[in-house]
């Protein structure tokens, strides 16, 4: 479903979009032609539409790929751990497999898949929202509202651990919102920081090869037999 609407919104990227549905429907005569293929530009509305769908496409299927993946690995996991007869072989097979699976931090990769799931979904509705917005703006604005409800119950479960631990509604983002919640206010001022030493070191740098280096024929160089 989420192909065919962005095969939809790709053809306002492309002057043919014309010649698609005439290839489709054969019966429909060719409208006259509004542009060349030369001056045709696309709009900037469905330019960010564009980039907003296919990111959440890309991420769809980065997340697909990502939990197959994991599944060969869990399965793969308890393969190893059972693969040995006696009992104490197989308690140091799964000792040896368990510190690999800390070591590499498999459990945060895991927590990751549903993140960038989430991720998608948010951009798939910001590109709705766009879109409608472009066709109707009643529609638009009911998309929008609903989208912002949802939107807003989402970051209410996410910070909502932090403030009761024992709540047990929670997303994927609740492991590390509080720290983003307290970097988020000082991001800016690290920001102008880094900006001022750029700029005082480009002062610098500037002041530095402005001067010019003594000549020879200078009194300080003036040798006196």
């Amino acid at each position: 479903m989420l192909a065919d609407v962005i095969f939809l919104m790709y053809k306002k990227l492309s002057s043919d979009s014309a010649l698609c549905v005439i290839e489709r429907h054969p019966n429909i005569s060719p409208p006259p032609p509004l542009y060349t293929e030369s001056s045709f530009r696309p709009t900037s509305s469905a330019i960010r539409v564009n980039i907003l769908w296919f990111l959440s496409l890309t991420l769809s299927l980065t997340c697909a790929l990502a939990a197959t993946l994991m599944q060969q690995w869990a399965r793969r996991y308890l393969q190893l751990a059972q693969a040995q007869a006696t009992l104490y072989k197989r308690a140091r097979t799964r000792a040896y497999l368990f510190e690999g699976v800390q070591a590499f931090r498999l459990s945060q990769v895991v927590e990751a898949v549903p993140a960038l799931l989430h991720v998608a979904v948010f951009l798939f509705f910001a590109g709705l929202v766009e879109f409608l917005f472009s066709i109707n703006i009643i529609v638009a604005r009911v998309v929008f509202v609903v989208t912002c409800f949802f939107g807003g119950t989402h970051i209410l479960l996410t910070f909502l651990p932090n403030v009761r631990p024992n709540c047990p509604y929670r997303t994927p983002f609740s492991r590390d919102s509080y720290k983003w919640f307290l970097v988020a206010p000082t991001a800016p001022m690290f920001l102008v920081f880094a900006c001022l030493r750029y700029l005082v070191h480009s002062v610098r740098m500037a002041r530095a090869l402005s001067m010019k280096p003594p000549s020879i024929a200078s009194p300080l160089f003036h040798y006196k037999p």
